[in-house]
């Protein structure tokens, strides 16, 4: 059968936000166990590879620390000076730039192709550990290679494509300001009225792509576990379900932001209550993982309204009764 063939129903994104904490709460508490606990830590942190992510902020603490000679703010042809003396520079000295600068790119490019491929490995184990209640790392591993090779060479695609819009809006507004830099323009205004336009699609261009990303991994990626798709095929089956669940679709990502938030004060109260030790990598993920279990469970609990082929998480069988008890 065709992956759009099956019938499109309902989904329901509010009703399952229980029944996901109370499946969060039986696997993590019911019975407790350290080991559970840290496989999940592992598994959660390799998906936060290609899901977390971090950044630093410039420091602009010293920005206008120096100037010209009454100390304040350099002018436009002192920076424009200074700027070419590194430009000279750098062409003084080009074989050195390109001796240091291509091995550091294409040691980070490799990084970058690991982390993204360890990361689709996470990404699809901790929704088979969830959806079908294994937190073996072993097996949760073995058992969704196939999937997780798709998942990562659309991410690579998709992170080249992040890439290229990042880097060409930056590269875009840094050209834009240092011809005006050179013309030695002083008017703000000019910088803003044609850095801002580009900055502003740039801005829109991201926030598509974190659409995408947010679709893959709530709902495509465990389309792909449970019906074993690959990512395009995945894709394809989504397709009519997002367009005949879009207020659903929009309600649980606001719903997911709004519990983000909480979750992300529970991180740092976490992380300061326990002098920083447990913000560390695999340790921070087995102390937080009961969030985000529930936040894993809670997608394909709502994916699993749409219908009984949809249903993908295996619920626990009702214990059997004492022998004293039957009959």
């Amino acid at each position: 059968m065709n992956v759009q063939d099956q019938p499109v129903g309902r989904m329901d994104v509010t009703s399952t936000i229980g029944i996901a904490f109370n499946r969060s709460i039986r696997m993590m508490f019911k019975p407790f166990d350290v080991k559970r606990w840290f496989a999940l830590g592992l598994i959660i942190f390799l998906e936060s590879l290609v899901e977390g992510g971090g950044g630093g902020g410039m420091n602009y603490s010293n920005a206008f620390s120096r100037g010209g000679s009454g100390g304040g703010m350099p002018s436009m042809h002192e920076i424009v000076e200074k700027a070419n003396e590194g430009m000279q520079w750098v062409q003084d000295n080009l074989a050195l730039v390109l001796g240091i600068a291509i091995p550091v790119l294409a040691l980070a490019l490799i990084l970058t192709v690991v982390v993204i491929w360890l990361g689709s490995r996470g990404q699809m184990m901790f929704i088979r550990a969830v959806a079908l209640e294994d937190t073996r790392v072993g097996e949760n591993w073995n058992q969704t290679q196939e999937r997780a090779s798709s998942l990562f060479k659309f991410r690579l695609v998709y992170g080249a494509i992040a890439l290229v819009i990042g880097w060409g809006t930056i590269l875009a507004v840094l050209a834009i300001v240092w011809r005006l830099l050179k013309a030695e323009n002083t008017n703000i205004g000019d910088y803003a009225l044609q850095a801002l336009p580009i900055l502003g699609v740039g801005i829109v261009l991201g926030i598509l792509l974190g659409l995408v990303g947010s679709l893959l991994r709530n709902f495509v990626a465990p389309l792909m576990f449970h019906f074993d798709l690959s990512c395009t095929d995945a894709w394809r089956k989504f397709s009519p379900i997002a367009k005949a669940n879009i207020g659903p679709i929009v309600i649980f990502l606001v719903l997911r932001l709004l519990i983000g938030i909480l979750g992300g004060i529970a991180a740092v109260v976490v992380t300061l209550l326990t002098c920083c030790i447990g913000g560390l990598p695999v340790l921070h993920q087995a102390v937080m993982s009961p969030y985000y279990l529930f936040d894993r469970a809670w997608s394909l609990y709502a994916l699993g309204t749409l219908g009984p082929e949809f249903v993908m998480v295996k619920e626990p069988a009702p214990a059997s009764p004492e022998p004293w008890a039957a009959g």
